[in-house]
Order: C-alpha cells, then structure tokens, then sequence
C-alpha cells in the first residue's frame, strides 16, 4: 500500500488424508465438512484518522488470554473441529470488523463494530470432536438438526470498547462487548409423539471483563456476562 494506507490480503488451504485412507468411517457429512478447505484469513484495510488509526475488514481481535486459555478473547470465532490441539493462531477464526484505536501516553482505547459476525466452527454431528452427544430419551429416537446462525440484521451485529493504561508496569484492561454468542447452546424440542431433537442456537450475551499484565505473567482480573433472551 502506499504511505499512511496498507493491506493485508491473506488465505490458508488445507488437506486430510485420513478422510480418503478411511473412507468408510466419518459420516459423508463430516468427510466433506473437514477433508479439503479454503479459509479467508486476514484481510484487511488500515489508514490513520488524524490521532486515530482504523482498520476495515476481516481481522483478527485479541483482547486479552491466559497462556494456554481463551478466557477474556471473547471476540475470536474458533475453529474447534480439533478440539484445542492446534495452535490458537490456527483455531481463530477472523471476524469482519470495522476497528478504530486511540493512543496517547499510557492510554489506549478501542472501539470495534462486528456488522457481520464470525461464530465457532463446530463440525458436523459424528466427528470426532463434536460438542454434542444427545442424550438417550426414554421412548423417543433423537435427531441433531442442522445448526441455526443468526441472521445478519442490525440487532445480530456485534460492538465493544476497550479501555487500557500502563501503571508503574502492570498493563491494566477492561472491556464491554455485547453480541451474539460465538459458541452455540444446544436447545431440545419434540418432533412428534416418538423424536426429540436438538437444535445448535446463538443468544445475544453482554460481556464485561478485564486483565492484568506484567511483561510475560497475565491473568484475567474478572469476566462476567449476561444472557438476553
């Protein structure tokens, strides 16, 4: 890009043999869901505001984790169809977002618009590491229906601040972000007088939290958040 605007344009392909050694032992579903991929990754726009820089497009959005942990990261989609075995900077997944961050001194803010969200990838029912296994219902057969993602209107979209300051050391951090939960609950409903079925769903939850860092020791002070139904 040219001086005070820059891009990122960034992908990632991938293949797993196991899918075509073992054919018959993943569900068709699950073959074409986790054999071959092509994902999106960083794309984005940066340009300066004045004291304010911006960046538009899919991006990644840390704010805040434990080594080994999510915890505060509540703005990452995650690719969970393997668990947590792969790096987190393979798990995320990026979000289509419009950023806007403010400097001065020991202070930073933040301010990010989700118009589009990105939610966990969760697989298909009979992976390996699917969430879910219904339980057995007395009398009844069990389905697992096809997961619901929230339409993209303006009350789905996702928005927060991030407040920040260095003190004698300690990094200090606290956000707000209210959105349409990345991670899916499972809802049960009967089908007839002989199914029960379970349906993936994502409310909307308010998140507010904080961290504490010192150099290379962190850890989240508080989070907490509440479900709107």
């Amino acid at each position: 890009g040219s001086e005070g605007l820059k891009w990122k344009v960034s992908g990632r392909a991938d293949a797993d043999a196991v899918f075509g050694i073992d054919s018959g032992f993943y569900p068709d579903a699950v073959r074409r869901d986790q054999q071959y991929q092509f994902d999106l990754r960083e794309t984005y726009l940066d340009f300066s505001a004045g004291d304010v820089d911006i960046r538009l497009g899919r991006q990644h959005i840390v704010w805040g984790e434990m080594v080994g942990l999510f915890f505060a990261d509540v703005v990452s989609a995650r690719d969970m169809r393997e668990f947590i075995l792969p790096e987190f900077d393979q798990m995320r997944i990026p979000q289509w977002a419009a950023r806007a961050e403010y400097f001065a001194d020991d202070y930073h803010a933040e301010l990010l618009w989700v118009p589009v969200a990105s939610y966990d990838n969760i697989g298909k029912p009979g992976a390996e590491f699917y969430p879910f296994v219904p339980p057995a219902v007395p009398g009844f057969a069990t389905q697992i229906e096809n997961e619901e993602l929230p339409s993209r209107t303006l009350s789905n979209m996702n928005y927060g601040v991030r407040l920040s300051t260095l003190v004698d050391g300690w990094d200090l951090s606290a956000f707000a972000y209210s959105s349409m939960d990345i991670e899916p609950t499972f809802y049960r409903q009967t089908v007839d007088a002989a199914t029960v079925a379970y349906e993936a769903r994502h409310s909307r939850i308010n998140q507010f939290g904080g961290t504490i860092d010192l150099r290379t020791q962190s850890m989240t002070v508080f989070e907490a958040g509440s479900e709107k139904r």
